[in-house]
């Protein structure tokens, strides 16, 4: 449902939305049983009475896809069984040593079963956002028009897999009776998430076939605990919701800047077009400025330590590695970019409105190669003798080394093409509008 309102100089919207989900799997599962509210509204202001300058304010709530991947956990649909062991037995190696074909030289560190230990929370929901913003804007000069906007996101309710003692265990009959903990798909608040930022975007009109764009975002916050839902990343889901009791939330999951944390980001887009008798020629460009990304000193798959191990209370099958982090999440930063992009365009209409289109773009003119990141491996010291360590490794309350090195790994140094700023690259584009 959706209603707007004015009255004299004052505009508000109204927007209401309910959602209803519900899915199945094989041999009636239900994947997806729930509802939702989520209620949008906004206010403009005509600050002269005349539309030349608005001040507006808006709050929305939002709600993420159902995505089958989190949804379809309790089923075997594109997600089998699956178990595995950690091999104890004696050394060897090779197609004949026997010992490696032996289940009794493994100890069982984990598995699932769909259909036997996976439960999905009663009325479990995607992940949800809510938006506040506020901006004013107009026009400031006859031909330039200007906007700035402040926005704030809240992230909630993401999924993760719980495991926790109050889940329970479960008996496989198909691991002759081994027992697995349970894990349910739960919506939680551990996971928190928040996104702010002031953007100015501008347009000039400084002749009738040329005009210039300029949009810049300077981030405030980006700030969280997890990674969770990341970009291209659908649904990787984080355990932060697992073994809580073994955990270590300020050196697994501390608050910081998130990896896609980005202080400033500047687009400037002039732009021509020449109209003539045998076509319309268009010139455009871009300059593009980005400072760094965030990146964290985290030493992954670390094993747990005795203290941690000592907190068990009783788990079918432990977690074997972890994230430790040294000091908040996305303490450092990458080195910035800026290029010049270029793209020259020709149409003509042939016939009514068929016109044959072709376009050339270059993408970095100037071929710029600014080095956009580098390889972030440390290892903590877990020994004093280790290289780089100074003789001491030292452990706070968890057991967990609290210092690191750098020495034996490539810390850094580019290690990858893609820590690179895109080379010169040309492209040329050709197509029929009608």
């Amino acid at each position: 449902m959706n209603d707007i309102w004015r009255f004299g100089q004052v505009t508000a919207n109204l927007g209401l939305r309910y959602e209803k989900v519900k899915g199945h799997g094989p041999e009636g599962t239900v994947t997806a049983d729930s509802d939702s509210i989520v209620p949008r509204i906004s206010v403009a202001y005509d600050l002269l009475n005349d539309g030349r300058y608005t001040v507006t304010g808006s709050y929305a709530e939002y709600s993420g896809g159902y995505n089958p991947i989190a949804f379809n956990q309790i089923t075997n649909v594109g997600n089998p069984s699956y178990v595995y062991y950690f091999y104890l037995g004696p050394p060897g190696e090779g197609y004949n040593f026997a010992p490696g074909y032996d289940l009794n030289n493994y100890v069982l560190a984990g598995g699932a079963f769909p259909t036997r230990n996976v439960s999905l929370q009663d009325g479990l929901h995607s992940p949800r956002t809510r938006e506040w913003s506020g901006s004013i804007g107009g026009q400031i000069l006859q031909n330039t028009y200007a906007a700035v906007t402040y926005l704030h996101r809240d992230y909630r309710d993401f999924i993760i897999p719980v495991i926790t003692i109050e889940t329970g265990s479960t008996s496989i009959p198909e691991l002759d009776g081994a027992v697995l903990d349970n894990k349910v798909y739960s919506n939680t608040n551990l996971i928190k998430r928040t996104y702010q930022s002031i953007s100015m975007q501008s347009r000039s009109n400084f002749m009738r076939n040329f005009w210039l764009q300029l949009a810049y975002t300077y981030t405030l916050r980006n700030d969280g605990n997890s990674e969770e839902e990341a970009v291209n990343q659908p649904f990787s889901p984080a355990n932060i919701g697992s073994f809580p009791e073994l955990q270590a939330p300020d050196r697994n999951f501390p608050f910081g800047r998130l990896n896609t944390y980005q202080k400033h980001k500047l687009r400037v887009f002039p732009n021509y077009t020449l109209c003539t008798l045998v076509g319309n020629f268009n010139f455009g460009m871009i300059y593009n400025y980005d400072s760094g990304l965030a990146y964290s000193l985290l030493a992954p798959n670390q094993p747990f330590s005795d203290t941690q191990l000592a907190r068990d209370p009783g788990y079918a099958v432990l977690p074997t590695t972890q994230d430790i982090y040294f000091g908040k999440r996305g303490t450092g930063t990458f080195p910035g970019q800026s290029r010049f992009d270029l793209a020259f365009s020709y149409d003509i209409n042939v016939w009514k409105t068929f016109a044959p289109w072709i376009q050339l773009r270059v993408i970095n003119l100037l071929n710029t190669s600014y080095r956009t990141g580098f390889n972030t491996t440390v290892t903590p010291c877990s020994d004093p003798s280790q290289p780089g360590c100074n003789g001491a490794a030292p452990v706070d309350a968890n057991g967990l080394p609290t210092t690191f090195t750098t020495v034996g790994t490539p810390f850094g140094t580019a290690t990858s093409n893609t820590q690179f700023q895109q080379s010169r690259t040309f492209s040329i584009n050709a197509g029929i509008r009608f």
